[in-house]
């Protein structure tokens, strides 16, 4: 799972008044994709663009990837595919 904040409070606007600065950096990394992405490489972009984006509202904002508890997949992982790909 990845989390704009975990506990603690996020900004729910960026500086433009759009999308959250999670969910606008969550867009930004996730599509268009051209190779396939893993949930922890996505978090890792993600991640910073929301730190630095936050940084910039003087806000400390923090996202999280943890594992959903109780599901029976702990150890799994999200894959995001372009459309297409393998497609002969």
């Amino acid at each position: 799972m990845i989390a704009s904040g975990g506990d603690n409070p996020v900004l729910d606007e960026s500086i433009d008044g759009k999308d959250s600065v999670f969910a606008k950096a969550f867009l930004i990394f996730s599509s268009p994709i051209k190779n396939i992405l893993t949930s922890p490489a996505l978090f890792n972009m993600v991640q910073g663009r929301v730190k630095d984006e936050a940084a910039k509202s003087h806000f400390v904002q923090q996202p999280e990837m943890k594992a959903i508890k109780g599901a029976g997949h702990e150890a799994g992982d999200f894959f995001f595919v372009p459309k297409g790909l393998g497609k002969t």
